[in-house]
């Protein structure tokens, strides 16, 4: 087991994956406030003449959201909604940009009665609506046409372009990639990767590797360690061994092809800023490295501090003195007491 697991998820009183994941009353605030939109949603959509099904997706779905670590950020929540119709049995279909205005109409009327709801952002973005919400986050509604014939699925985008997109086949990919005894470590492993993401790319935006690309690299690169995983591992030794893997796939290539769609690169990060995304994986892998190398627990802290920032706990001050490594001067003092 590695030096700093308890800190990671263990029995610290100040955890990695305390720090970064959603509160039980922080999750249930997003879900009341979600629930009562689809509900709205679905009866008023309905007058048009389609069936109306929505599907939650995104780092909600996954088991992977975090907490926004910075002033101005905000949770994400992305629920899917879907107008479904068979072109083949219908004498005339919406356009891409009929439901996306209907969508949009339909949120501006609900803002009107919900105290917690605070904007509806207009114009909306090319993709989904938004709606903005007090406590930190906001819902996107991606919009879809589903032909209940084929089951296939096509994003309506505000320019009236119609993209082939099926959120459901990618989740089912991550849901299976490791077997239902990994699949938490799975999810927590993808949550220490976002919170490196919100902190180290504070100062470089444009190189901030998305979710679902984190999510989908740190898979499979968790899905190839069988045998640590059949073994056990603790969550900062697998952290260690997936940064590595990271650091070597993305030196070799850049791309991150979509496990369920082989022709869609996930790597949106423009060309002119991947220099600044392989430095800072780059120091992340050195400071995985050196808490390999740690000889204890608060050394390993140390080391993953120069990843993770203010978000890495460090052991609690009674249990242990940090010492500084150029002279071994005591930085934290732990006090004798006489009992």
């Amino acid at each position: 087991m590695g030096q700093a697991a308890r800190l990671f998820n263990g029995s610290a009183e100040q955890t990695l994956y305390g720090r970064v994941t959603p509160t039980p009353e922080q999750r249930q605030f997003l879900q009341d406030q979600w629930n009562a939109m689809v509900e709205h949603l679905k009866g008023k959509l309905s007058d048009w003449g389609y069936p109306i099904s929505t599907w939650l997706q995104g780092s909600y779905k996954y088991g992977t959201l975090i907490k926004p670590v910075h002033k101005g950020e905000e949770y994400d929540v992305d629920v899917g909604i879907y107008f479904s119709w068979d072109p083949e049995e219908t004498e005339a279909s919406p356009t891409a940009q009929q439901l996306r205005t209907w969508v949009q109409n339909e949120l501006i009327e609900y803002k009107k009665g919900v105290v917690e709801l605070e904007e509806v952002v207009d114009p909306p973005k090319e993709r989904c609506s938004r709606a903005v919400y007090q406590q930190q986050f906001h819902i996107d509604t991606p919009t879809y046409h589903l032909n209940p014939a084929t089951d296939g699925r096509r994003l309506a985008c505000l320019s009236g372009t119609w993209e082939d997109s099926d959120p459901k086949l990618l989740y089912k990919w991550f849901r299976d990639v490791v077997g239902s005894d990994n699949r938490e470590q799975l999810r927590r492993l993808v949550r220490y990767l976002k919170g490196w993401a919100a902190v180290a790319f504070e100062e470089a935006p444009e190189a901030r590797p998305s979710s679902i690309l984190l999510t989908v690299t740190t898979a499979e690169a968790f899905s190839e360690m069988w045998g640590a995983r059949f073994w056990g591992i603790s969550d900062d030794d697998a952290l260690i061994a997936i940064v590595a893997k990271l650091y070597e796939r993305l030196n070799g290539d850049r791309r991150v092809l979509n496990p369920v769609d082989k022709n869609e690169d996930l790597n949106r990060i423009p060309k002119d800023a991947w220099d600044a995304f392989l430095t800072r994986l780059a120091v992340f892998n050195d400071a995985a490295q050196a808490a390999d190398a740690a000889e204890d627990e608060a050394s390993a802290a140390l080391a993953w501090e120069g990843a993770f920032s203010f978000l890495m706990p460090f052991p609690e001050t009674d249990e242990v003195e940090v010492l500084e490594s150029s002279s071994d001067r005591a930085l934290m003092q732990v006090p004798d007491i006489d009992c």
